[in-house]
């Protein structure tokens, strides 16, 4: 038992924690879950994994390695699962994206890209190659309902099974003058209950807890582009018996704009902002007197949002409620705009911040 509560004893100490040196690739691999590339073979690789849960520091019981390369566009992960009951014991039953089923093998990377512990990323794929991802906010509370620009493909094999990453450098806001991100890579090995993690040991916190992320090094040379994002989208309605001063077919345009103006400042803007982008809310069904809550799902609004919660409140009762915005009377002004500012300044080795403020002529 010495082993597990010294190794525990450390990780807590003050500039502890897992470091990989990276460098870049100039052959950039094929994302199909088959780890034959040559970029695999000169890329950073580790196999340092400690359990979690069933055991708390305890050896795997089944060895895991991954390696990271990237070029000026891409950051690559590739995530080897070894099992010793071959592919009989690996789990893969579901392709739903974003579906934590609790059923499935799955593989996580976590990502903090400015490295100051308080946002970051998260990605990860199951055996079957359903797609998990998401930002992380205020440090390590998840919020699933960001979906990103990223490929990603699993394969199963006579051995356990293979997880490939490539997250464009286009899809995450980073400051290219930083060269090392906070990292991390959990397993889970379904059928035995066993959770396994790279960096972060301590059971008692969230495998999203940036604070405990180790670090890779080496990011250099990353191309962030213009920083720009135009999504423009449309919804049309058509009403077989229309209400007086209704039209019987509607046609209603929709623009979202986001733009990293530099890595420290970020502005966003939506033009008559509706639910054309984004995914239909799962059916619930109410017996009680009381409205159903559905999240917010409207990319725009989903950005950032952790700076809007207070007390770690999710639903009820929430000091702002975002789903309102766009929806209004129908007598009342029919062009809704939101635009939102954001601005990180580094004082010392701490972060200020300065919170969005949405401001919409349609209330």
């Amino acid at each position: 038992m010495l082993r597990p509560l010294a190794l525990l004893l450390f990780a807590a100490l003050p500039g502890f924690a897992a470091t990989l040196a990276v460098k870049p690739t100039h052959s950039p691999p094929v994302i199909d879950g088959v780890l034959n590339d040559a970029a695999w073979a000169d890329a950073a690789h580790d196999d340092t994994f400690r359990q979690v849960y069933p055991g708390d520091g305890a050896d795997p019981t089944e060895r895991t390695e991954f390696w990271v390369t990237f070029d000026r566009d891409n950051l690559y992960v590739a995530i080897r699962c070894h099992d010793s009951a071959g592919a009989a014991g690996v789990r893969a039953t579901s392709m739903q994206h974003d579906l934590a089923n609790g059923s499935d093998d799955v593989v996580r990377i976590v990502i903090d890209t400015f490295n100051r512990h308080s946002d970051g990323y998260h990605f990860g794929l199951t055996a079957a190659g359903s797609r998990l991802d998401g930002l992380i906010e205020n440090k390590s509370r998840d919020n699933d309902e960001w979906d990103g620009l990223w490929h990603g493909h699993a394969t199963i094999d006579a051995g356990g099974w293979s997880a490939e990453f490539a997250i464009p450098t286009k899809s995450i806001a980073f400051n290219p003058a930083n060269s090392t991100w906070g990292f991390d890579v959990v397993r889970t090995i379904r059928r035995k209950q066993e959770n396994l993690r790279w960096a972060n040991h301590v059971r008692a916190r969230s495998h999203f807890s940036l604070a405990d992320a180790g670090e890779i090094e080496g990011l250099t040379g990353l191309h962030q582009g213009r920083g720009l994002e135009i999504k423009p989208s449309a919804s049309v309605s058509s009403r077989t018996d229309p209400s007086p001063g209704e039209k019987d077919l509607e046609f209603r345009p929709a623009l979202d704009v986001f733009w990293q103006v530099r890595p420290s400042l970020a502005a966003t803007l939506t033009l008559d902002t509706d639910f054309a982008d984004a995914e239909v809310d799962e059916r619930q069904v109410n017996l009680t007197r009381f409205p159903l809550f559905f999240p917010e799902k409207r990319s725009f609004f989903t950005q950032d949002a952790s700076l809007f919660t207070f007390a770690g409140l999710r639903e009820d009762p929430l000091p702002f409620f975002s789903r309102r915005i766009g929806h209004r009377a129908r007598q009342r002004q029919r062009r809704n705009v939101a635009t939102t500012a954001k601005v990180h300044a580094a004082i010392l080795p701490r972060t200020a911040r300065f919170p969005e403020i949405p401001l919409s002529d349609g209330r």
